[in-house]
């Protein structure tokens, strides 16, 4: 007589390594857990983080410490320093104040903007609607 031929299953090993779709899909929520990580630490810090605290003064000013932060405080607000607009702010100084010439805005971390200012010598300086305009030596 001829045997009959047995089923045998196949056993599962609990020692055995993923296969590579599971593999593949912790990669991929690895991948996508970083990138909302990153996500949340770029929005958290272009919000709520590095807000401007104070400005910094370098430069001759006949103008007082309140004066100048008040012209600050009217362009920016209380944004975030990396969102404060600093080239407008730098145009904006000598159209609100009459004796400054120039003016260049730069950010050090973590709330200070640094303003450094050039004053003119004025011969003349009239106010023109709410700007000043002035004839310097130039």
């Amino acid at each position: 007589m001829a045997k009959k031929p047995t089923k045998t299953k196949a056993k599962k090993n609990k020692n055995a390594k993923p296969r590579g779709g599971l593999r593949a899909a912790r990669r991929v929520l690895g991948a996508l857990a970083v990138l909302i990580a990153l996500t949340v630490l770029c929005t958290l810090s272009l919000t709520i983080w590095f807000p401007v605290k104070s400005s910094v003064w370098e430069g001759p000013s006949r103008y007082t410490d309140k004066q100048l932060t008040a012209v600050v405080e009217k362009s920016i607000g209380q944004r975030n320093i990396f969102r404060a607009d600093l080239k407008a702010l730098a145009a904006k100084l000598p159209a609100e104040l009459p004796y400054v010439k120039s003016a260049r805005v730069t950010r050090r971390l973590p709330g200070t903007l640094l303003v450094t200012m050039e004053e003119c010598v004025p011969m003349l300086a009239q106010k023109q609607g709410e700007h000043w305009g002035r004839r310097d030596e130039t």
